[in-house]
């Protein structure tokens, strides 16, 4: 069986390459364009991995996460965003421990395969 990746993003082109990535790697990728869509599918159904663009319109990446985890503890995330590593606002991620890989936009097939690695996933 193969393992299921949960992934929000609102760009359609991105999610259509990140879904790529997880294909080539033996995933089973499901696509929400909305957050508050994501938090609900994951009350229903169990995901290996759930990835999220850091900045969305309706609640941004670290919030989503901590409603899914307050659903479902042990979840694995990774954080996908478009910011600068140098970017304050992603210090809020470091700040409040949450185990999340962090890949940045743009970002090639290794990179995505590393942030797994680290994951264990």
């Amino acid at each position: 069986m193969s393992k299921r990746v949960l992934i929000c993003d609102d760009e359609a082109d991105i999610v259509g390459i990140i879904g790529a990535y997880f294909e080539s790697l033996g995933f089973s990728p499901s696509v929400e364009s909305s957050p508050l869509k994501a938090i609900e599918r994951i009350r229903q159904e169990d995901f290996n991995l759930i990835t999220f663009d850091y900045m969305m319109p309706e609640l941004n990446g670290v919030a989503a996460i901590h409603q899914m985890l307050a659903i479902k503890p042990g979840l694995k995330f990774l954080l996908i965003t478009g910011l600068d590593e140098g970017d304050a606002r992603l210090q809020s991620i470091r700040d409040c421990g949450l185990q999340a890989s962090l890949l940045f936009k743009p970002f090639l097939m290794r990179d995505l395969v590393g942030a797994l690695k680290r994951l264990g996933v």
